[in-house]
């Protein structure tokens, strides 16, 4: 746009200015974010956008989870509910705009097991115990390579000797999920003893023996 400036002095002289001015575009603020559980990383991505200019400018408030100036931060968030999120942006002409959006922040399930019995001699079968809390659904690794179950409460038989490490995860129904771990012991019975202590005598046209063992 070109502006002119006139001025008019008292004996009716005139003087005039013309100049450009540019005006430039307010951004349009828009961001997204994937899946927001409790106590898990969340990333937020920035959608906005502005004509014939730059965005270099972002200020994220995250209430009580903090502030970031990152253009697409992650951050972690303790509260659960909706929670306001407000994303500021400026351009490389100064110009700015804000916005807020409500973010639900599901809770967490909580993970655990137990099994029964807790070591033995292959082949070993333990039932498994799931005593996880608000889960929806699970996956069970009994660390043997032999895939996983999505069963609550499942039945295995260890064939092979091992230490095998066990996880069960549990989702919310809104897919949130937490991992606990424990181990179990398969191996064959074997005797721990030494022998201290051997003696010989003849009785009778007989050798008897004498061992003396400690476990």
């Amino acid at each position: 746009y070109n502006v002119t400036l006139t001025i008019v002095s008292l004996n009716g002289c005139k003087s005039s200015l013309t100049k450009p001015i540019k005006i430039h575009s307010i951004p349009s603020i828009d961001f997204t974010f994937n899946n927001v559980c409790q106590n898990t990383s969340a990333k937020f991505f920035d959608n906005c956008t502005v004509k014939n200019s730059t965005i270099t400018k972002w200020n994220w408030d995250f209430g009580k989870a903090g502030k970031s100036t990152l253009k697409n931060p992650t951050v972690v968030l303790s509260e659960t509910g909706n929670i306001n999120v407000r994303l500021s942006v400026e351009t490389d002409a100064g110009c700015k705009n804000t916005n807020k959006k409500q973010v639900l922040v599901s809770p967490r399930p909580k993970s655990s097991f137990s099994f029964t019995p807790e070591y033995g001699a292959p082949p070993l079968l333990v039932n498994f115990s799931n005593t996880s809390t608000d889960g929806k659904t699970y996956i069970w690794d009994f660390g043997d390579k032999k895939g996983t179950t999505t069963l609550k409460n499942p039945v295995k038989v260890f064939n092979d000797s091992d230490n095998y490490n066990i996880s069960l995860i549990a989702f919310s129904d809104l897919m949130c999920s937490d991992t606990s771990y424990k181990s179990i012991k398969v191996k064959h019975s074997t005797i721990d003893a030494a022998i201290t202590d051997i003696r010989f005598q003849i009785i009778d046209g007989y050798i008897d023996v004498t061992i003396d063992v400690v476990n």
